[in-house]
């Protein structure tokens, strides 16, 4: 089939693409967080997988944090993915975002007005920090019907 080739070709492309884009990554010592957020958490969960794959998986850590822990529930909203910040040269990749957690609990009315937007704010902070602290970020958002 014309089609599978084409679709075989664009996979052995896109791999070789990221075990590149992973070699510059150890080459200049840099951490990269990838955040898998969205509605379809298995969907979400499938991409994080196949990156493994495609990846130098003894550089790439998947993470799911449970944020429904008591423990964390006693700290602050981004404790359990700060703690996820990867070493020099490694990749943390994140399946549940902190985005859209934020976008569920407003809309399920737990939180807005003055709370959300520290929340908002809180947020970003976050990730100038990481930013800031040599961490590369890639966020990519899964929307399935």
């Amino acid at each position: 089939m014309e089609s599978k080739s084409l679709i075989e070709k664009a996979h052995s492309a896109l791999h070789l693409r990221l075990l590149s884009l992973q070699q510059r990554i150890v080459n200049h010592h840099a951490g990269t967080v990838i955040v898998i957020g969205g509605g379809d958490r298995l969907a979400a969960s499938e991409l994080a997988n196949q990156l493994t794959e495609w990846l130098d998986s003894r550089l790439v850590r998947i993470c799911a944090p449970d944020t429904s822990l008591p423990e964390n529930k006693l700290r602050p909203f981004l404790w359990p993915y700060w703690n996820l910040a990867p070493a020099q040269g490694r990749i943390t990749i994140v399946v549940g975002d902190w985005t859209t957690r934020s976008v569920v609990a407003s809309i399920n009315g737990e939180l807005k007005g003055d709370a959300l937007r520290a929340r908002l704010k809180s947020i970003k902070n976050f990730e100038d920090t990481l930013v800031a602290n040599g961490i590369a970020m890639a966020k990519v958002w899964i929307d399935t019907p």
